[in-house]
């Protein structure tokens, strides 16, 4: 995703908030509190603090007097060319193979005009499902899980799309602060943050003395599901 420098502000003041309220270095908390390592700068889920690549930026972070514009030109400089995933309409999917599993990813790239989870597109979004798991049927047919990890499966209209026992599994994960599983709520899919929700929340958070209080600014937090993909293949007549 195209992250904005908006985006990466908000980043930068939810970092600081962080660092004050738990009283750490602002590095380690931009560190495993944002999604600056991972998905802006584009490293690995290791978060190794010694990458030299995090090093440059944390001490480019010490000298510059202005973070922002630092945080922007390392991310631009990280930034690779979009090579486009396979896409079923608003919907992706992932493939682990050590443990057979399917994680679906959703992005609201519905052009009609209506929202994107609306019951009126609903047969719209089922059959770009359907097309998905009829591919990973005929591409992994050793495929045993599906898993979902989202803050949208706190959304009735996305959890309909699925089958009832795929729901049924819903439990909370936590915040998943280090991941897009979390903050994707405060963005749009072109990377411009959502308004007025990113500014309410920021002055939510800014305002907290606590890591609790702060957690409790964020609209949603993440949900996470498995079930046999058995499932998947009945609820979409496969």
């Amino acid at each position: 995703m195209k992250f904005t420098r908006e985006y990466l502000g908000m980043q930068l003041r939810f970092g600081a908030t962080v660092a004050r309220v738990m009283q750490i270095p602002l590095a380690t908390a931009l560190l495993e509190y944002t999604t600056l390592y991972l998905a802006a700068f584009g490293l690995t889920r290791s978060f190794d603090a010694d990458d030299p690549i995090w090093r440059e930026y944390v001490q480019g972070l010490g000298e510059t007097v202005d973070p922002l514009d630092w945080t922007e030109q390392c991310f631009l400089a990280r930034a690779q060319p979009f090579v486009p995933p396979d896409l079923f309409g608003c919907f992706r999917y992932d493939y682990g193979v050590d443990a057979a599993t399917i994680r679906i990813h959703f992005e609201a790239r519905d052009m009609s005009g209506s929202s994107a989870l609306s019951k009126e597109r609903m047969p719209e979004r089922m059959q770009e499902l359907r097309t998905m798991f009829a591919t990973v049927r005929k591409r992994h047919p050793e495929a045993k899980l599906v898993r979902g990890n989202s803050w949208l499966y706190n959304i009735q209209a996305y959890q309909r799309l699925y089958p009832p026992s795929f729901s049924a599994a819903l439990a909370p994960a936590g915040y998943e602060f280090q991941f897009l599983s979390l903050w994707g709520q405060f963005l749009h899919r072109t990377g411009e943050l959502r308004q007025p929700v990113a500014s309410t929340f920021l002055a939510c958070v800014e305002e907290q003395t606590t890591l609790a209080g702060v957690e409790q600014c964020f609209p949603y937090r993440v949900l996470k599901t498995t079930c046999d993909i058995q499932e998947f293949y009945s609820w979409y007549n496969l």
